[in-house]
């Protein structure tokens, strides 16, 4: 077993965390996915020992390092962590930012493992420059190194890559994926961002209000959300009632016995064509690798993502139930 969590409860003045149960595979990508506010800083942070829970337990590697009585150091856990602001020293240079957790173990050859860190983060060459004459990207990339170079049971990332611009953030994102797969790490990523958390990890766990409303991968968290607020947060809604035919069995079939069904739906899962159910196109906005059609069908909007033409119906091919 990678992380575990058993029923953490954590309340400053409210409750943050609610009973929190997780079980993270080891060597698995996990990613706490949620709005502001909603508690997965604060599970990360008991993770790495930073904050102590209420009640409840904490086990790394099979350790239990947090619950009644205990409360192991965040030095002795096992764990790097990568933060949002980088938190690199600007005294140091790269090299010795990377190299000073390995030097205060003791190990003597600290800096030619920081050196191979920062070859797996392509920052070889980069050794001797100064962080300020780093780029935002650059400067995050010897945060993951330092991270990297302890050899960590697993590794925690606090919104890593918020503060980069979407290029560099795309980029590092596969960085990431690719080095904690390559090294075998458990990885838990907290974020707001939703195409970070689909894109880089194994399963999702949604949390809204310091309680999980869905773990799923990556596809089931988009494509069947377990509730309204999961298919609100993660990606487009739209919905229409079954009594509005969208032109396909597979959404006359989803009609429950004795009364009717909201359905929810994505914006790519929408077709135009010349038969289905009547729409009428209020907006076309342009995406670059799609169009975006705002249309209206009866009193209900919905968005369609694509790139045909627009078309007098639309057709749904693929849609779930709503829950609450």
């Amino acid at each position: 077993m990678g992380v575990e969590l058993k029923g953490v409860s954590k309340s400053w003045g409210r409750p943050i965390l609610r009973g929190l149960d997780l079980r993270i595979g080891a060597g698995e990508l996990f990613a706490l996915l949620g709005p502001s506010g909603c508690g997965k800083t604060t599970a990360l942070r008991i993770v790495a020992g930073l904050e102590t829970p209420d009640s409840g337990e904490v086990f790394v590697a099979g350790q239990r390092v947090a619950g009644p009585g205990v409360a192991v150091p965040t030095e002795h856990r096992g764990l790097g962590m990568v933060f949002q602001s980088y938190a690199v020293w600007p005294h140091m240079t790269v090299l010795d930012n990377v190299a000073w957790p390995l030097a205060l173990r003791n190990l003597p050859n600290a800096r030619e493992l920081a050196k191979a860190a920062l070859g797996r983060v392509r920052l070889g060459g980069f050794e001797d420059r100064w962080p300020g004459t780093l780029s935002g990207g650059q400067q995050q990339r010897v945060a993951i190194a330092r991270a990297l170079a302890t050899r960590p049971r697993v590794l925690l990332l606090d919104e890593p890559l918020s503060n980069l611009d979407a290029g560099l953030r795309e980029e590092l994102r596969d960085q990431v994926g690719l080095l904690a797969r390559e090294a075998g790490l458990t990885v838990l990523l907290v974020t707001h961002d939703q195409e970070e958390a689909l894109s880089m990890c194994d399963r999702v766990a949604v949390l809204a209000e310091g309680a999980v409303q869905q773990v799923a991968t990556p596809r089931e968290i988009y494509r069947r959300p377990a509730n309204r607020f999961v298919a609100g947060f993660v990606g487009i809604l739209n919905t229409l009632p079954t009594a509005v035919r969208a032109g396909r069995t597979e959404i006359a079939d989803l009609e429950a016995p004795g009364g009717q069904v909201e359905i929810g739906f994505r914006p790519e899962s929408v077709r135009f064509a010349t038969s289905g159910t009547p729409c009428r196109v209020e907006r076309v906005v342009y995406r670059g690798a799609f169009s975006r059609y705002h249309v209206r069908v009866g009193e209900h909007p919905v968005i369609v993502d694509t790139n045909e033409p627009a078309g007098p119906c639309i057709q749904v091919v693929d849609a779930w139930i709503m829950g609450a």
